[in-house]
């Protein structure tokens, strides 16, 4: 059994007692998440850095985590998407030439095997608006690159079925001469002599 003494849940951080031993617990949960610490770490950690003083009890560290990222994320939540989209778009127009290189290096190699084209589309174009970029020729001429292939892949998809759509209505009419060529056949094989009982 696990009893928690005191957490930061804004930061994820907790002091938790197992046994006659004391630990400081803190994020990324995994690995080596907990340090083994002194009794005098629990009254730093309330009078220096605000930790709330608790007494709850947990089965085990799965459960004391999981009772953190939730107080975690009701302390600390996330942005909404259009504010988060914001800012990174307003980064990279205002990014350093040496970040820009980095960047679309990253898009080339790890990005755009992914094939995620209408995101791409959108990070390149922010770039492309960036001031920094127009002084490099050669970041600029890549990243017009880069944009153009995304473009490309992103419509390939389109090509191919307009192309399919096209060949579909050309289908009616194909069929249409092959009946009219077997007609003439068709007649020659089923026509009887004259004279014939069947005939008359």
């Amino acid at each position: 059994m696990l009893k928690l003494c005191a957490a930061a849940y804004e930061d994820g951080y907790a002091v938790y007692t197992e046994g006659d031993r004391m630990f400081m617990l803190r994020p990324p949960y995994r690995g080596q998440a907990s340090i083994e610490v002194g009794c005098e770490a629990l009254g730093r950690a309330i009078t220096l850095h605000g930790f709330k003083q608790t007494n709850e009890q947990f089965e085990g560290i799965s459960e004391l985590i999981a009772h953190l990222k939730a107080k975690w994320s009701e302390a600390s939540p996330l942005p909404p998407r259009e504010a988060v989209d914001r800012r990174a778009s307003e980064s990279l127009r205002r990014a350093e030439p040496d970040t820009l290189e980095r960047l679309l290096i990253k898009i080339e190699t790890e990005m755009m095997p992914r094939k995620r084209w209408d995101k791409l589309q959108r990070i390149l174009q922010d770039i492309l608006a960036n001031e920094n970029l127009r002084k490099c020729d050669d970041l600029y001429r890549k990243c017009c690159r880069l944009l153009e292939e995304c473009t490309t892949q992103q419509n390939a998809p389109k090509q191919l079925l307009d192309k399919d759509i096209a060949e579909f209505k050309r289908m009616p009419a194909i069929f249409q001469k092959v009946a009219a060529a077997a007609e003439p056949a068709k007649k020659r094989r089923f026509s009887l002599p004259v004279g014939s009982r069947i005939a008359a």
